[in-house]
């Protein structure tokens, strides 16, 4: 994911965050808002149909239409959130339920509960007359129906700041690891440019044709390794045995188990065998182009790099 991108999600969690601590629980349209956004940028299909449920309406053509392209389990997350607005159907003050039942408002969902379905704005307005009614006129508090809407707004607002802050710490933490493996492949191609520039002329071909040429691209990183192993074990290649694919592996073997009593090493001691599985593993891929999806081809780009990085740190 594009590096701006990551960042306008976590400024827009971060402002949903701030927006819940900040705004009374009856005041939630400019919540809604950021979250249909949010949920948008971060394909949350149940949620973003929820902010547009309640902007718009439960029973708007949009939420209808939109209703039935949800999978399974995004219909099942959204009824749970829908389900914030349900109530007791005996809860409501009679006055209430007649105006809802007149304007269409008030929809049977479950045996004994019923949902208020106007958008969020109306919803609110009728909240605030309500409680402002009673409380002048009969100086009491608010009546049971009341109550529970208000009970609504409060876990309608913390599920939407739990979802916030789940969006905000795991785009935050993506971003983290973008910035450290960012850094750890700058490291390695400056390491390559001046050890080995053969064997960073071969991943940059990768890189350029993993798109347009698979088969080229894997090409290029096994000569990429195979030019490594030279590098790290300089021989002159006068037969067959010499470049066969155990002698190319055979030689990383050789320059891992005699430096691995070296310094840096210390970490690596115990993923000896681990590193030598890894190299295999990625040989034995990339030498079987026809094998290969397109959707590999990367990701074995990325495993090469950093498969160097840990091998070019036995490096003096």
């Amino acid at each position: 994911m594009a590096e701006n991108l990551i960042a306008e999600i976590i400024e827009l969690a971060q402002d949903i965050l701030t927006e819940c601590k900040n705004r009374a629980d009856y005041d939630l349209i400019a919540i809604f808002q950021k979250l249909l956004h949010l949920a948008r940028l971060v394909k949350a299909r149940s949620y973003e149909l929820w902010s547009l449920s309640e902007l718009e309406g439960y029973q708007s053509e949009t939420v209808l239409k939109e209703l039935k392209r949800l999978s399974k389990q995004e219909t099942i997350e959204y009824n749970s959130l829908r389900r914030l607005r349900s109530f007791p159907d005996d809860c409501f003050l009679q006055s209430l339920k007649d105006q809802f039942l007149v304007t269409g408002e008030l929809l049977a969902t479950d045996p004994g509960r019923a949902t208020l379905t106007m958008p969020l704005k109306e919803l609110e307005m009728s909240y605030l007359t309500d409680r402002e009614y009673y409380k002048q006129i009969y100086s009491m508090t608010a009546p049971l129906s009341l109550s529970l809407l208000e009970r609504a707004f409060t876990q309608m607002k913390n599920r939407v700041y739990i979802f916030a802050s789940e969006i905000y710490l795991r785009y935050r933490l993506a971003q983290n690891i973008a910035g450290i493996f960012d850094d750890r492949i700058n490291s390695v191609n400056q390491r390559l440019a001046r050890l080995c520039p053969k064997v960073l002329n071969h991943l940059n071909q990768a890189l350029e044709f993993r798109i347009i040429d698979r088969s080229q691209a894997l090409i290029n990183l096994s000569a990429a390794l195979k030019e490594f192993a030279a590098f790290l074990l300089p021989t002159e290649k006068t037969t067959d045995f010499e470049l066969s694919d155990q002698f190319f592996i055979n030689r990383i073997c050789q320059f891992l188990e005699e430096n691995l009593a070296k310094e840096k090493a210390v970490l690596l001691k115990t993923n000896y065998r681990f590193l030598i599985h890894r190299i295999e593993a990625i040989y034995q891929r990339i030498k079987t182009p026809p094998k290969i999806k397109s959707a590999e081809v990367e990701p074995l780009i990325l495993e090469t790099y950093l498969w160097l990085s840990d091998a070019l740190d036995l490096i003096h």
